[in-house]
């Protein structure tokens, strides 16, 4: 597909998708740096209308939008090519192709983690962290070791959270909870149905939930007190690795972990101090 020809050609466009269009055109460059809602106020849209274009163009959302405008920029312009999330590498690539392939699919996913980024949900889920009585933490697959790391970072600043690989302790850990609690889902799709079940639980006890996910309008963030925005760059069948989904949750559990730190920068850094002294005879 090239999408300067599709965005020129179409005829079923409406008004503002055809306003759209045509500021897309104007400014093919500076759009791959946009996110929805960016791209949506500079053409004097709606975030809906920028969805809406990408699904007449056949693509399924913004972000492989924008993987395929760098690609149709890059023909013609000396611009990286994005890397494909789901296959970073081909059957003959060499050491170097393989590495630098891996090192841009990092960066592009993380610069596309970094333009969904929202301050007040951030400081929102901090201060739920802050005020809770307890904090439990529920992850399921490849998020399961990003969340164990979030867990460590947290417990060196005399925060505990709960935390279990079992699925049947998770549920039971779903039920004590209650409205004085928060706890953190992660699901990169979404439709994780063991989740949903210990979602179910969670929202029966009222107790506050930060979801971290790429599906909005999944389940598991239709009752959320506050969703963590992923980027959707993975596709839901087969792939080499879950390379993209991985390197932002670290990143968005990265970030929550230093929003939190720095509700009492002073007090915390004390104690990441204290906890250095304690554990400097058994550095790995």
């Amino acid at each position: 597909m090239n999408l300067q020809k599709a965005l020129t050609t179409r005829k079923d466009l409406s008004v503002s998708e055809r306003n759209l269009a045509d500021y897309i055109l104007e400014h093919r460059q500076q759009v791959l740096s946009l996110s929805v809602q960016a791209l949506a106020k500079a053409a004097f849209v709606s975030p809906s209308t920028v969805v809406r274009l990408c699904q007449k163009l056949g693509l399924n959302g913004y972000a492989q939008f924008k993987i395929q405008l760098a690609s149709d920029l890059q023909k013609g312009q000396d611009l990286p090519t994005l890397v494909n999330p789901d296959f970073p590498m081909a059957e003959n690539d060499s050491f170097f192709e393989i590495s630098r392939n891996l090192l841009d699919l990092e960066q592009q996913t993380l610069q596309m983690t970094y333009q969904s980024l929202n301050a007040a949900a951030y400081e929102k889920a901090a201060g739920l962290l802050e005020k809770a009585d307890r904090i439990a933490l529920f992850a399921i697959g490849d998020s399961f070791l990003d969340a164990l790391s979030f867990q460590n970072r947290m417990m060196k600043l005399s925060k505990s959270i709960q935390f279990t690989p079992l699925p049947g302790e998770q549920s039971i850990l779903a039920r004590t909870l209650n409205e004085k609690d928060a706890a953190i889902l992660i699901s990169y799709s979404g439709l994780s149905e063991r989740l949903e079940s210990i979602f179910a639980s969670l929202l029966e006890n009222n107790v506050k939930m930060i979801v971290v996910t790429s599906n909005s309008n999944s389940p598991l963030s239709s009752e959320a007190s506050v969703i963590l925005d992923l980027p959707q760059t993975e596709s839901s069948g087969f792939k080499l690795s879950t390379f993209a989904a991985r390197f932002s949750i670290q990143y968005v559990l990265n970030l929550l972990y230093l929003v939190y730190f720095n509700l009492h920068y002073e007090e915390n850094t004390q104690l990441r101090l204290k906890s250095e002294a304690a554990f400097q005879n058994y550095r790995y």
